[in-house]
C-alpha cells in the first residue's frame, strides 16, 4: 500500500491493467485469443547450471543458444549472447524464466475483491502462508476460477526471494538485456508467461503497446456493437411510433365513419317516421267527407285550412248557430267554435261563418304550414 501512495503512477497502471483485464473478460474467448497474441520474446531461462536463450512467436520455439553461469565468470561477454541478440532482435521484449524449484506455489482462496486490492490482500497472507516476510519476496498471482454465487476466487500465488529475482536480472543486464517481466517455468501446468514477478519500478521502460491497442480496439468493438444495437432500437422505435401514429388516425376515420353511419342511420329513420306518419294521418278529403256528411243542404264550405292539429272552416248557411252541435258530433273533432263573429250576406242572404276545431288526439295530423280544400 505504501508503494502505491508514493508513486502514483504504479497506482494508476494497476488500475488500468485490472480495468483492461476486466474489459477483456466480456469478449469471447477465440476473439480475445485472435485480438490479443503473445508479442515476440526474448527468453533467457536460468537453470541450476545455465542460460538458455530462446525465441517464442506465438507457441513456435526456437533455441538461441545456450552458455553456463560458470562460463560467465571467464567470458562475460560470450559470442553466444550476441548471435541470441542479431537473431531476436525484433523481439517485443526480453523475459526472464526462472527454475520452478527457486519459486514458491501455494492456492488459496479468498473473496471476489477488485485487482489492487487483492494484491493487498495477497501481500497480507505472504507472512502467514509462506516462510517469508513480504519484504524479502517478490510474488504474482493468477486467477483460477470465480465463484460469483460463493463470491469467492481461486487464487494461484507464486513467490520467489527477492535474491533469486535480483540476481537473475542483474545477470541478464550485464549481458546487455533489459528484461520487462520475470516468471517462473512450468508450474501446475500453467503459462509462465501469465506471472510477472518484476515490480515495475525493476522493469524494462520499453513498453509494449499492443495488448493497449488491442484493448482500444475491443473496446471500439463493443462500442461499435453498442451504437449499432442502439441504432436499431430507434428505427424499431420509431417503426412503432409510426404505426401507433396511423392505427390512432385510421381509428380516428373509422369513429368518424362510424358518426356518419350513426346520422345517416337517424336521418333513415327519421325520415321512415315522417313518411309512416303522413301515411297514418287522415286526408282532409276524409274531413270533407265527414263534414258532408252531418252539414245541412243550405250550407256549404268554401275553405278548410289545416294547421296541425287545428281545423279552421270557412263557408255559408241560414242557421250558423246550429252548426257548433253538428261539427261538435263529429269523433274526430273536439271543441268546436266560432273563430269570427258571424256576419250576414245580403247578397247571398246567408251567413259567412268561421269554425275552428281541434283534432282528436288519437287522430294523427299531417305534417306542413296547411292544407286548403273547398266544396
Amino acid at each position: 500500500m505504501a508503494e502505491l501512495v508514493s508513486n502514483p503512477t504504479l497506482a494508476v497502471g494497476r488500475f488500468f491493467s485490472w480495468w483492461g483485464g476486466e474489459l477483456a473478460a466480456l469478449v469471447p474467448t477465440p476473439i480475445r485469443r485472435a485480438l490479443i497474441r503473445r508479442p515476440q520474446l526474448r527468453v533467457l531461462q536460468f537453470t541450476s547450471e545455465e542460460i538458455r536463450f530462446s525465441d517464442y512467436r506465438g507457441k513456435q520455439v526456437r533455441e538461441l543458444g545456450r552458455i553456463s553461469l560458470a562460463a560467465l565468470k571467464d567470458d562475460p561477454n560470450p559470442a553466444v549472447v550476441a548471435q541470441a541478440k542479431r537473431q531476436s532482435r525484433k523481439a517485443a521484449k526480453t523475459t526472464i524464466l526462472l527454475p520452478s524449484e527457486q519459486a514458491l506455489y501455494k492456492l488459496l482462496t479468498l473473496p471476489v475483491m477488485a485487482g489492487a486490492d487483492l494484491r493487498d490482500a495477497l501481500a497480507f497472507q505472504i507472512d502467514r502462508q509462506t516462510p517469508f516476510s513480504p519484504d524479502d519476496v517478490y510474488f504474482d498471482y493468477r486467477v483460477r476460477e470465480r465463484d460469483n454465487d460463493a463470491k469467492r476466487l481461486s487464487i494461484e500465488l507464486v513467490v520467489a526471494p527477492r535474491t533469486v529475482v535480483e540476481r537473475a536480472v542483474n545477470t541478464a543486464r550485464r549481458l546487455g538485456f533489459d528484461p520487462s517481466a520475470v516468471g517462473v517455468g512450468e508450474i501446475n501446468g500453467g503459462d509462465p508467461f501469465e506471472l510477472n514477478l518484476l515490480p515495475r519500478s525493476m522493469a524494462s521502460r520499453r513498453r509494449n503497446y499492443r495488448p493497449l491497442l488491442a484493448l482500444l480496439v475491443i473496446a471500439a468493438l463493443l462500442a461499435g456493437a453498442w451504437t449499432v444495437a442502439q441504432a436499431a432500437l430507434e428505427r424499431k422505435t420509431a417503426t412503432a411510433d409510426a404505426l401507433t401514429e396511423q392505427v390512432n388516425l385510421a381509428r380516428k376515420n373509422a369513429d368518424r365513419m362510424q358518426a356518419l353511419k350513426d346520422e345517416r342511420d337517424a336521418l333513415i329513420l327519421e325520415g321512415q317516421f315522417l313518411t309512416q306518419r303522413k301515411r297514418q294521418a287522415p286526408k282532409p278529403v276524409l274531413f270533407v267527407e265527414e263534414l258532408t256528411r252531418v252539414l245541412p243542404d243550405h250550407t256549404y264550405l268554401f275553405h278548410l285550412q289545416q294547421d296541425g292539429t287545428r281545423l279552421r272552416l270557412s263557408g255559408y248557411t241560414t242557421d250558423a248557430s246550429s252548426l257548433i252541435g253538428l261539427v261538435g258530433e263529429l269523433p274526430m273533432f273536439t271543441d268546436p267554435k266560432f273563430g269570427s263573429p258571424v256576419t250576414h250576406d245580403p247578397r247571398r242572404e246567408k251567413d259567412r261563418f268561421n269554425i275552428v276545431v281541434e283534432l282528436a288526439t288519437d287522430t294523427p295530423a299531417p305534417e306542413g304550414d296547411g292544407t286548403e280544400a273547398a266544396q
